[in-house]
């Protein structure tokens, strides 16, 4: 009852200034005095005002709010920090609030709110969305509100909720095929009361998928799906209630250790930004889908392994497999017969570097380390690569060096391998009497 009364003093009202408004408008040669209204600022056909923070009734003018309160009745407003209530005109909204009655809206980020069939306030295009509580909260009662002037001066009633007989503005429910909400969001379908969508055939939604997806399809039975150029997708011009269907692809998990050669126990771990996603992983070069078991904390590496691993969503969401091939070589000690003091030259030994792995081992380099590394002689210092199952004999080799004195010595052959892991072996010769 509250409100049918504040309709019908906001009607009365209407009515009153559109009486004035009209005389004002039909001979607008003669000069008319302005309308006075306490603390309101009348903005006149063909006239310019700069609001700071007043109230201003637009009649076809053109009104520049920076924070104050507009009833704009078929001007022109750039609003920038006020609230506007626009009935047919124009409005460039730049951040603020608009209630919008049938005119055009050109926001750039504010909050805009329409009529909608179901009696919910929604937002246009580029705006928020706002609980029709809060709408009702935000919008000044009927009687404090200024009377809305249409174009030819009577009292403008769109602002109404559509009598019985009056057109309503047309909405086509979308039915979802699934539930998407850890998928993807959907921005501009209009949630009804009983849980569904609707979509009006001059609106659109735009479709973008959560983090670490991909959108590879959607198929609609009513309007038009149109792939944009970041990877959303626009649902537009609806013309029938139907259905929405979409497809994905998750991106393979994340790893934080890369494929490559390794001289130490490894430890790996796994991730994925998708939410509510499970990670199935594999050691035996396996398919993860057939065999994988759920990742659950890091992997520890000590041996040549492949690891397969993949995002497991369910349903049919597809997933690229994450191939990791870890390489752990093993090194061969160069042994070396004791020799006694005064001997001759001592024979160059090869270096055996296993390759147990399903890929290639790469070295950057090879060199002696410890106190007694220049006891001993490289043939090369260079880098190589051992291919996969297969003993290197040949790249490699070492030899004491000559005229050592009666002792023991030793020393450490490092290979650094491609990841900057290494790879250490001992070598060892003794110097008898």
């Amino acid at each position: 009852m509250k409100r049918r009364s504040l309709e019908c003093t906001a009607l009365i009202l209407a009515l009153l200034l559109s009486l004035l408004s009209v005389s004002a408008f039909a001979a607008p040669q003669e000069e008319k005095a302005p309308l006075a209204m306490e603390n309101i600022t009348v903005n006149e056909f063909d006239s310019t005002y700069y609001n700071d923070g007043g109230t201003v009734i637009n009649n076809f003018g053109t009104v520049y709010n920076n924070g104050g309160i507009v009833y704009n009745n078929g001007g022109t407003v750039y609003n920038n920090g006020g609230t506007v209530y626009n009935n047919g005109g124009i409005v460039h909204n730049n951040g603020a609030e608009v209630y919008n009655n049938g005119g055009t809206v050109h926001n750039n980020g504010g909050t805009v709110y329409e009529p909608c069939t179901h009696g919910d306030i929604a937002p246009a295009e580029g705006g928020t969305a706002a609980a029709e509580d809060a709408a009702a909260e935000e919008a000044p009662a009927a009687e404090e509100a200024a009377p809305a002037m249409a174009e030819d001066g009577a009292a403008a009633e769109n602002a109404k909720e559509p009598e019985a007989g009056e057109d309503k503005p047309v909405l086509y429910h979308i039915e979802l095929t699934a539930d998407y909400s850890k998928l993807a969001s959907i921005d501009g379908l209009l949630l009804q009361p009983d849980g569904t969508y609707a979509l009006s055939p001059e609106g659109r939604a735009v479709i973008r998928a959560n983090e670490g997806l991909e959108l590879t399809d959607a198929i609609t039975t009513a309007g038009r799906c149109t792939m944009g150029s970041n990877g959303e997708v626009i649902l537009s011009n609806v013309d029938r209630s139907g259905r929405l269907t979409l497809k994905f692809k998750a991106a393979p998990p994340v790893s934080d250790l890369p494929s490559g050669s390794y001289g130490s126990e490894q430890r790996l771990s796994l991730s994925t930004p998708i939410e509510g996603a499970r990670i199935l992983y594999t050691t035996d070069g396996t398919s993860p889908l057939e065999k994988g078991r759920e990742y659950k904390k890091p992997i520890e590496l000590e041996r040549s392994v492949t690891v397969k691993a993949v995002v497991d969503l369910g349903g049919a969401v597809k997933c690229d497999v994450l191939e990791l091939n870890y390489l752990f070589p093993e090194l061969e000690e160069p042994e070396f017969e004791d020799a006694r003091e005064g001997y001759d030259s001592m024979g160059f030994r090869p270096i055996r570097l296993i390759n147990t792995g399903a890929g290639t081992v790469k070295v950057k380099s090879v060199s002696l380390h410890g106190l007694g590394k220049d006891c001993f002689v490289l043939n090369t210092s260079r880098g190589g690569s051992v291919a996969s199952g297969q003993i290197d004999s040949t790249s490699w080799s070492v030899r004491p060096a000559d005229g050592l004195k009666v002792g023991e010595y030793e020393a450490n052959l490092v290979f650094t391998l491609d990841t900057g892991d290494l790879l250490i072996e001992e070598v060892e010769f003794e110097v008898r009497k």
